[in-house]
């Protein structure tokens, strides 16, 4: 709770310091990672994109050039800019993530983006695009679903999809770190994050999708759309008390907030990021993430398994 109060407050702050910015029509300056899940801790990164919701403005249009200079120059003193793989940073159409899901054009990045838009992201400006956007996303996968109470397929693989390309881009990373200069290595804060944040960000997409199996076809999109609102937490947090695990849910979340209190300890982290494959077996602060890892997986698998939800779980997700 002291990491969302303290993410909601820098929020409010980049809000009025970005207020005056030259940002073109119809663009919402968009959060994601811990600034979208609401638990900034240090050295987070700003991983951020110009939403562009207008398909007769060029990407390369000079005024969405300058408005991600502006922008670039607005936050780097926010935090660590973002990763190398090109997916923030910069502007992006929405239309290509409503309109590309699968087939060629739907690449590893237009894949990322949009699942984190639906999963973990904030809006900096214009909020009613960024809504807007979010719930078209929304529309085009259930644009064939008829039934009620059942889960939209359709969705559902597709957060399937995106946890096992962040799965497999972990080790494509790592081989690209084992080519990479000396002090390069970030294998142990990756596999620590894949191990806790990532995996509850993939549980917390799947848990309103199953939860469909309550809903009717007609009220699905408003499900899901006010399920996609609230943090990835909350999520988790309001499946354990519908499904009626209180205690469990409590250990769970419990062992989430060490991982983030472990995250906002300056030197815990710097051990992790000194960390190599070689030597994390041996670490303490190590020891504590795998501990935390498995807490957290002992919970979801229960809630996914051991609740009603699981006969729903083992049809929809396992076959």
């Amino acid at each position: 709770m002291a990491a969302r109060a303290s993410t909601a407050a820098r929020l409010d702050a980049l809000r009025e310091k970005v207020a005056h910015a030259a940002l073109p029509d119809r663009t919402a300056l968009v959060l994601f990672g811990s600034w979208g899940r609401g638990e900034l801790t240090i050295d987070s990164d700003v991983d951020w994109a110009l939403v562009v919701d207008d398909p007769d403005l060029p990407l390369d249009d000079p005024r969405v050039v300058r408005a991600v200079e502006t922008v670039r120059l607005l936050l780097e003193d926010e935090g660590a800019p973002p990763g190398g793989q090109q997916m923030f940073g910069g502007a992006f159409h929405a239309w290509r993530l409503v309109e590309h899901i699968g087939l060629a054009e739907d690449d590893s990045a237009n894949l990322t983006r949009r699942m984190l838009l639906l999963l973990e992201s904030v809006a900096v400006t214009a909020p009613e695009i960024h809504q807007h956007v979010k719930r078209r996303v929304l529309e085009r996968y259930l644009s064939r679903q008829s039934r009620s109470h059942r889960p939209p397929r359709f969705l559902l693989n597709d957060i399937i999809r995106y946890w096992r390309t962040i799965a497999v881009d972990f080790e494509g990373k790592v081989a690209q770190d084992t080519r990479a200069a000396a002090g390069e290595d970030r294998f142990v804060m990756r596999n620590a994050k894949l191990r806790t944040s990532r995996k509850l960000l993939y549980v917390s997409g799947l848990l309103p999708v199953l939860l469909c199996h309550y809903v009717r076809a007609s009220d699905m999109v408003d499900f899901l759309d006010e399920q996609f609102a609230e943090p990835a937490t909350d999520r988790l947090a309001r499946a354990f008390l519908h499904l009626g695990l209180p205690e469990p849910g409590a250990r769970t979340l419990g062992a989430y907030e060490e991982w983030i209190a472990l995250l906002s300890d300056s030197g815990h982290r710097a051990v992790l990021e000194a960390l190599t494959e070689e030597t994390r077996d041996a670490d303490a602060v190590f020891a504590t993430v795998r501990r935390l890892g498995n807490g957290l997986d002992n919970g979801l698998l229960a809630l996914l398994h051991e609740t009603e939800l699981g006969p729903v779980t083992r049809r929809y997700v396992t076959i």
